[in-house]
C-alpha cells in the first residue's frame, strides 16, 4: 500500500535493485545456466552394449562368447549439434540482456513519471492555496457587497477544478508507486530522489547504438540458429 513509509531512491539504485530482485530476470538467468549445461550434451554417445552367449552354438561343445558394441553417428553430426546448442545458449544470453534492457526502460519510465507527478502535485497544491485565498477574498467582498455572486462562484469553480486535478494526480501517483515496487519486487515503497537530475532526451537516434541492442542481436542469432538446425537435419 502506498500509505506505507516512503523511502527516496536514486534512479541507478532503482535499476540495480530491479536487476537483483526482478523475478522475470531471475528466470531468464536460470535459463542461461540451463542452456550453458545443455550445450555439453552434443557429444553424448549412446550407452555401450555388452553381449554374452552361452551354450551349444556352433558345435556339440558348450561355447561361451562375450562382445561389446558401441554405436555412434558420423562425427560431423556432433559438430552440427554442438553448433545448434551453442547458438541456443547465446540466444538465451541475449534474451537475458534484452530483458535487462527492457526492465531498465520500464524502471526509468516509471521513475521519471513519478518524479513528474510529484512536481506536478507540488505546483497544483501551490495553485490550490492561491485559489483558496482568492475564494476567501471573493467571499469577503461578496459579504461586504463589493462584488456580485458571479465573481464568488467563478472563484469556487476554479478551485474545484484544481481539487479534481489533485485527486486524479493522487490516483496516478499511487498507481505509479505500486508499479515501481512491482518492478523492483519489493514491499518497500520507494519514491524518486527529489535531487534527481533532469531527464535529457536524445532527439537524434544513434543507428550504431540501435544495431548493438540485445533484441536486434537476438533476432540475427535466431536466423543463425534456424540455419544451424537445417544443417543438422
Amino acid at each position: 500500500s502506498p500509505a506505507k513509509a516512503q523511502q527516496p531512491i536514486a534512479l541507478k539504485a532503482a535499476i540495480d535493485s530491479a536487476y537483483t530482485n526482478n523475478l522475470l530476470l531471475k528466470s531468464d538467468k536460470l535459463s542461461v545456466e540451463a542452456y550453458a549445461k545443455l550445450k555439453h550434451s552434443a557429444w553424448d554417445l549412446p550407452q555401450t552394449e555388452v553381449i554374452g552367449e552361452y551354450g551349444q552354438v556352433n558345435s556339440v561343445y558348450t561355447d561361451t562368447k562375450f562382445g561389446i558394441a558401441q554405436s555412434f553417428k558420423f562425427p560431423t553430426v556432433y559438430l552440427k549439434q554442438k553448433s545448434v546448442l551453442t547458438n541456443e545458449w547465446k540466444n538465451a544470453e541475449l534474451n537475458f540482456e534484452s530483458r535487462k534492457a527492457e526492465l531498465k526502460k520500464e524502471v526509468s519510465n516509471t521513475y521519471y513519471e513519478l518524479l513528474y507527478t510529484m512536481r506536478l502535485k507540488k505546483v497544483l497544491n501551490e495553485t490550490d492555496s492561491i485559489y483558496s485565498l482568492f475564494l476567501k477574498n471573493a467571499d469577503l467582498k461578496f459579504s461586504k457587497g463589493e462584488s456580485n455572486i458571479l465573481e464568488r462562484n467563478m472563484a469556487e469553480a476554479q478551485r474545484g477544478q484544481i481539487r479534481i486535478q489533485l485527486q486524479q494526480i493522487d490516483m496516478e501517483y499511487n498507481q505509479l508507486l505500486s508499479d515501481l515496487a512491482l518492478l523492483l519486487n519489493t514491499k518497500q515503497i520507494y519514491v524518486p530522489d527529489t535531487n534527481a537530475d533532469e531527464l535529457n532526451v536524445a532527439l537524434v537516434a544513434d543507428s550504431s547504438s540501435i544495431a548493438q541492442h540485445p533484441f536486434i542481436k537476438q533476432l540475427e542469432l535466431q536466423n543463425t540458429i534456424s540455419r544451424s538446425k537445417l544443417k543438422l537435419e
